[in-house]
């Protein structure tokens, strides 16, 4: 996968591919931003949107979006505009299959083990970092996020086993290598990663 400003473009083979070829799209709630194949085999080709595309899509940095949350993070620019992505969707004739994404070790969140990682990809306008904790009601989050303007892989990494600690995780955000992450499918009706 390479995430950055020369080329932008998510790639790799999906190691559980049911077959078949398919559409991959990256949407907000409104809107594809842009489309992508899976190859019959499962190899995957997205290039991402560029900054005139994402620009009317972005939201403000807004601190206060956590709810019933307890968050000490810190903003390094208030002003910085955002949007997540966590996958990618998959469509075939216009009908949603489910999801690709990238992660290691997970397939189930209710089975991750210390080490397991999700990837999550963020697009900001502009530099942008984002240091400290949240917790809720059944996770704690501990965060370390340096973006840089334009596109951003980032780590979501289980730091307590999920099924031994009662259903409470830890989890660490944080800017880093995905390296040893795989690409997997998520069926429409939940099926594994």
């Amino acid at each position: 996968m390479t995430t950055n400003d020369t080329a932008l473009t998510l790639s790799g083979r999906v190691v559980n591919w049911p077959g078949g070829p398919a559409t991959l799209e990256l949407r907000t709630s409104t809107a594809v931003l842009a489309r992508g194949t899976v190859s019959e085999t499962g190899d995957v080709n997205l290039v991402l949107p560029d900054a005139s595309t994402m620009s009317s899509t972005l939201m403000q940095v807004d601190p206060s979006t956590f709810g019933n949350c307890t968050s000490t993070l810190v903003y390094s620019d208030l002003q910085a505009r955002w949007r997540n992505f966590k996958g990618v969707g998959v469509y075939r004739n216009g009908t949603s299959l489910g999801s690709v994404g990238r992660g290691y070790g997970l397939t189930r969140f209710d089975q991750a083990k210390p080490g397991d990682y999700l990837v999550r990809w963020m697009y900001v306008d502009r530099p942008l970092n984002v240091v400290g904790t949240y917790s809720c009601a059944g996770h704690k989050e501990t965060v370390d996020l340096r973006f840089k303007p334009g596109w951003n892989a980032y780590l979501q990494e289980y730091t307590t086993n999920y099924s031994a600690s009662g259903g409470y995780y830890e989890i660490r955000t944080h800017s880093g290598s995905d390296a040893t992450a795989r690409w997997g499918f998520q069926s429409a009706q939940g099926a594994g990663q």
